[in-house]
């Protein structure tokens, strides 16, 4: 059995010598610091830790609570008793395939093709798809709709959802691409994570190689810039002479070895669940690939501190963030109303469509919705 917290709240009873009964309601969502109190019935108040950091976690162990009294006083007083309620679920139940098939209109009757190698990224709620290969490269923009009114599993709870897996709402659009223009991914199985510092790109083939470089794609500028590893410009230190001499060669610098077709994910980001199971600063994880000569199975661990040599705590701020995004998914807002206009459309031949989504369109709203997730084929 595993430990899930409903709403992310904890249930503790308390009876002190000096009150007859306290009931205390610890919830991570308060705003305010830990309170101190004293004769007060019924109070809720925030704990030190987050406590959906025990979320999956096995219940089973040993349960210590800290009290602190931190106001300097005469009052005197000890905990007789408390209780810890637990919500318990079996370890399995968050976790299923289920195999869906979305309805199509009359506009769209049709799913998107077969195809592998194509880019899929969530904005929003919805899943956009494109290009890929089914013998021949794919230029075609889909969007997939309902994901947020799928029957599932709620991350508080643990428990399943009545309906589930309820799949009438989801349903497939065609949105107008750029067709033949659009450019093709310039490293086949390259892996991409959005982050607050734009995408951050690893790995992928290039006609005849690998490629070991570590890249960074601005999507306000649409430029790509190679990102230093090391302090060295994105590759490992230079290969020197080893003599003979040396007893304990080494054979590989510390670097990942050229890949494609590897997985990548952000973690420790500020209020993501990550952060609140301990990671405590941003990293990038690095599992897996094909090097050209067998599969991959090394895990490798980027901590990123600095990029373009400004540290990522003054690279992304609010007042950043804002400045290039705020006014970018203001409702009413020209690019807004562009947005419902074309990747939020209804699609091709719909009366609501008015022009083309770009690949960089849905890059610019993930970025600005905070969107940030894996992807590749980029």
């Amino acid at each position: 059995m595993f430990l899930t917290t409903p709403l992310f709240f904890f249930f503790f009873f308390f009876s002190f010598s000096f009150s007859s009964f306290l009931f205390l309601l610890f919830s991570s969502l308060l705003i305010s610091p830990p309170l101190s109190f004293s004769s007060l019935q019924d109070i809720t108040i925030r704990p030190l830790d987050r406590l959906d950091r025990y979320n999956g976690l096995q219940a089973a162990g040993d349960w210590t609570l800290h009290v602190y009294d931190r106001t300097e006083n005469r009052k005197e007083g000890h905990i007789v008793s408390w209780e810890l309620q637990l919500t318990l679920r079996p370890c399995q139940a968050r976790y299923r395939w289920t195999k869906l098939t979305p309805t199509q209109t009359s506009l769209h009757s049709s799913p998107p093709l077969a195809r592998y190698s194509h880019t899929s990224i969530v904005v929003e709620r919805s899943m956009f798809v494109w290009g890929g290969h089914n013998w021949g490269r794919l230029t075609d923009v889909w969007r997939l709709d309902g994901l947020d009114t799928l029957g599932s599993v709620t991350f508080a709870s643990g428990k399943m959802s009545p309906s589930y897996p309820d799949e009438t709402q989801l349903q497939w659009v065609q949105l107008t691409s750029s067709g033949l223009s659009m450019r093709a991914p310039e490293r086949y199985g390259r892996s991409l994570v959005m982050t607050p510092w734009h995408v951050l790109a690893f790995g992928g083939y290039t006609h005849t190689r690998f490629e070991p470089l570590t890249w960074r794609f601005d999507p306000f500028t649409r430029k790509w810039s190679q990102e230093a590893v090391d302090a060295v410009a994105g590759v490992s230190v230079a290969y020197k002479h080893r003599s003979t001499a040396e007893k304990n060669p080494v054979l590989f610098e510390s670097f990942p070895m050229p890949r494609h077709l590897g997985s990548v994910v952000l973690m420790g980001l500020e209020g993501t669940p990550s952060r609140a199971l301990g990671v405590e600063r941003p990293a990038v994880y690095l599992f897996g690939g094909y090097d050209g000569v067998g599969l991959l199975d090394d895990l490798w661990i980027l901590d990123i501190e600095k990029i373009q040599g400004l540290a990522v705590d003054d690279l992304y701020t609010e007042d950043r963030f804002n400045g290039v995004c705020a006014w970018r998914v203001m409702t009413g807002g020209g690019l807004d109303n562009r947005w419902l206009g074309t990747c939020k459309s209804g699609g091709i031949g719909s009366t609501d469509e008015i022009g083309t989504c770009t690949i960089n369109d849905i890059l610019l709203r993930a970025y600005c919705k905070r969107e940030w997730q894996s992807f590749s084929n980029f």
